[in-house]
């Protein structure tokens, strides 16, 4: 089981300079049983390996980007995660 934080549809309020500057959100998963990597994906495209405790920045863009945090292992399918960027 994966659960990811930001929980599914959690609205995240961004300064309005904060999309041309580059800034993150911090994305955290917890795997049980737990695995040495994690995968985080972003609109279907893997943007992090990170090893144990699964955390990786996810880039500010606006809209209702999907996030996924995924075991690499084929059969492993959590489910996605909406977010609203404003």
């Amino acid at each position: 089981m994966t659960t990811t934080l930001p929980p599914h549809g959690t609205p995240i309020h961004a300064n309005p300079g904060a999309f041309r500057q580059g800034e993150t959100v911090a994305l955290a998963a917890v795997i049980e049983p737990p695995v040495d990597r994690a995968v985080w994906y972003l609109d279907g495209k893997p943007i992090g390996f990170p090893l144990y405790p699964y955390t990786a920045p996810l880039p500010l863009v606006r809209g209702e980007p999907v996030i996924q945090a995924r075991v690499p292992l084929p059969h492993e399918r959590p489910p996605l995660v909406r977010v609203t960027m404003e």
